[in-house]
């Protein structure tokens, strides 16, 4: 106990070390914070892009300090967030997807610089930057621009401007006597959906051939994307990319106006400016889309850039690794202020030298139905040499070499390094880690929390919702602590474990869309057909059924041996998403067998019509026709068949309709055809009777 006491002191001493040797003399610079959500880093022409994406930031760059090798604590927002705010790592604040706010007794910049005479504001466009998280405190006003509806009805991501004018409004209306100003802006451009205007939207686009309708989907919908219902293209992916590309130089010229503001207002040159994003963005890379779900390199490295001629009067380029913990504790050490113990080292991003040390990261899942591609909660450290392994539960190990091979193409593991060494590097650097031990206080949400469903609704729009649950999306956080562990049971299978406890969130809150969802979906994978049809009806009764409640309802439907209210779901399904192979499928089947054909070949043709050349997709649909018997059809869709492939099967099945058809010439044709092709004896032989005996 002495000993952990000692360490605990150790520690405190090594985090604190930098807050109280150099402060700044007299009234201390106005600081705005700009955070690019979901901005990636070597989007930046700064960083190196062909693009002329940032010229403004760019700029910007070109006058303070710019880190090459900065690094998130996550990869997506809220505990990035909560890093930034109080330089702790995810278990030091514990604010992540399974405990969605930040408890009172760890205090945030915002209130250390306000108890140093800072006006303090912040402008909100994430609403997981929010109140509900409890990442307000401090700032004596909170813009919820998200919220603003009298703005656009749209979410996402024209308020751009508007956040700029009430910046200046701020700025303006703001008693420059009172002391210097904090202003923290969080900006969403860059975040999916991804929708910049015109010229924007197009001005890097090279042709590439994407439906527009296409295109908005590919931009808006990543749980679809990382489940696999929609899969793009290679062209489709460089058309996404370009528009991404554009929403970044769309707020690249958003922040040059504001900045432009500042030197008219001749403050510029007096506000420390800090740049950075909260994490990266992939489209495709490592099996996955946008954010979250995985920490490789494009999602945890970030931008960051200080400028503040006082500061830092030279330009410079800053080689080490750094943290966006950093931020806090270099503003710490600016101003004269503490923060809590870390077991991380508190750098200043200022300073003449930066303590050589890694750089660690931390993804917990638990926020939707389709976690990562392991499913599993994954740690990063990013070491000096630039070495950067990644740990996913002791059942995934990867190690790269970031000075050679920065694009991660080649894992390390095992031939280089063992997976030994890989546990070895992350479990040495959380041994240092101060845990975050709550206390009953600490278990009570300060303030009214207020149930908010125009709050669900915007997190939806931005993917956080589409088909999971969200710690605080119309939903109190306790409450969403078991729904989150529950969906990460359900991810690994352990449906038991998951049933527990997403029924004792369904008891808390019953009418919650998110845990009626996922325990649907639960009760059906472990066979309680008739209960997850309740608790899924009872969300299309609502109105807020989604493709997979549909598709999910009708299969728990159909094998419960209701086929007519199955096909409704099915059918139903199939309208939300005409692309959705499984709907459609299931609707054509049951209708096949509910005497519908002729409903059932208009499915299947809208659907062939959606997927041109899908050749499994066309088998598909003719051996729903063939096991009904229903020869002309399969016939017609045989024959388009094989103008593009002369397969045996399509071949065999062809003469097998020709026959029921009494196409006696035509199915002679065809067997000779399949007689010509490198097929199996027996095949052969049985080919060869059934030609013999159509001759006669």
């Amino acid at each position: 106990m002495i000993f952990r006491c000692l360490k605990l002191l150790a520690l405190a001493s090594v985090a604190l070390s930098c807050t109280c040797t150099r402060p700044f003399k007299g009234p201390g610079p106005n600081i705005l914070l700009l955070v690019l959500d979901a901005a990636r880093a070597d989007r930046f022409g700064c960083y190196g892009y062909e693009r002329p994406t940032t010229p403004n930031i760019d700029r910007l760059a070109a006058e303070g300090a710019r880190f090459k090798q900065a690094y998130s604590t996550s990869s997506w927002t809220l505990p990035a967030h909560a890093s930034l705010f109080t330089g702790l790592l995810p278990d030091e604040h514990k604010t992540h997807s399974r405990h969605a706010w930040l408890v009172d007794r760890i205090p945030t910049l915002a209130e250390r610089l306000a108890s140093k005479g800072y006006r303090t504001a912040a402008f909100s466009n994430n609403p997981y930057v929010d109140r509900s998280e409890n990442l307000h405190r401090g700032f004596e006003r909170f813009e919820a621009v998200w919220a603003d509806t009298a703005v656009t009805d749209s979410v996402h991501p024209y308020n751009t401007p508007h956040t700029n004018r009430l910046v200046k409004a701020y700025l303006e209306e703001a008693d420059s006597s009172a002391g210097p100003f904090f202003v923290f802006i969080n900006y969403m451009d860059t975040h999916m959906p991804y929708g910049p205007p015109e010229p924007y939207r197009s001005m890097y686009r090279r042709g590439e051939p994407v439906d527009s309708a296409r295109l908005d989907s590919l931009c808006r919908y990543n749980e679809m994307l990382n489940s696999g219902r929609l899969t793009p293209t290679g062209d489709e992916i460089a058309a996404v990319e370009a528009v991404y590309d554009g929403a970044l130089t769309y707020l690249d010229a958003q922040i040059g106006e504001l900045l432009d503001y500042l030197r008219e207002r001749k403050i510029y040159d007096n506000t420390m400016v800090v740049l950075l994003s909260d994490h990266g963005e992939v489209y495709g890379e490592y099996g996955w889309y946008t954010h979250g779900g995985v920490l490789n390199r494009p999602l945890i490295q970030i931008p960051l850039i200080i400028r503040c001629p006082a500061l830092v009067p030279v330009p410079v380029v800053r080689e080490e690794l750094v943290s966006i913990t950093d931020i806090f504790h270099t503003i710490a050490r600016l101003v004269g202020f503490e923060g809590m113990p870390s077991g991380s080292p508190a750098r200043d991003l200022l300073a003449d030298r930066i303590e050589a040390a890694p750089c660690y990261s931390k993804l917990l899942i638990g926020r939707h139905d389709v976690e990562s591609p392991t499913g599993r909660d994954a740690r990063s450290v990013v070491a000096p040499g630039l070495r950067h392994f990644i740990l996913c539960a002791e059942k995934s190990w990867e190690c790269y070499d970031l000075g050679e091979d920065f694009g991660e193409a080649s894992n390390l593991v095992p031939g280089r390094v063992s997976r030994a060494g890989v546990e070895r590097a992350v479990t040495d650097f959380e041994k240092n880690l101060i845990v975050l031990q709550e206390t009953p206080a600490d278990l009570t949400v300060s303030g009214q929390f207020r149930v908010d469903p125009q709050r669900a609704g915007a997190l939806r729009a931005l993917g956080y919702a589409g088909g999971g649950s969200l710690s605080a999306a119309n939903i109190h956080p306790h409450v969403a602590e078991h729904l989150n562990i529950g969906i990460l049971y359900s991810v690994r299978g352990e449906y038991d474990q998951a049933e527990k406890e997403l029924r004792t969130a369904f008891g808390m809150d019953p009418d919650n869309r998110d845990i009626k969802r996922s325990l649907g979906f639960t009760l059906y994978n472990i066979g309680k057909l008739d209960e997850a049809v309740r608790v899924l009806r009872s969300l299309v009764a609502g109105g807020e059924a989604d493709l997979l409640v549909r598709l999910v309802l009708g299969q728990a439907l159909e094998k419960s041996g209701r086929t007519a209210e199955a096909l409704e779901q099915y059918l139903a399904a199939s309208d939300l998403e005409p692309r959705d192979t499984e709907a459609a499928l299931g609707a054509a089947r049951l209708s096949i067998a509910g005497g519908r054909p002729d409903q059932a070949g208009r499915v299947i043709d809208r659907l062939l019509a959606l997927h041109p050349g899908d050749m499994k997709l066309v088998s598909a649909a003719v051996s729903l026709y063939l096991t009904a018997s229903r020869w002309q059809e399969a016939r017609g869709l045989l024959l388009e068949a094989v103008k593009r492939e002369r397969s045996v099967s399509n071949l065999l099945n062809l003469a097998v309709c020709s026959v029921h058809l009494g196409l006696n010439a035509e199915a002679r044709g065809w067997l000779q055809a399949l007689l010509k092709m490198d097929i199996p004896p027996d095949l052969r032989q049985r080919a060869t009777l059934q030609l013999n005996a159509l001759k006669k």
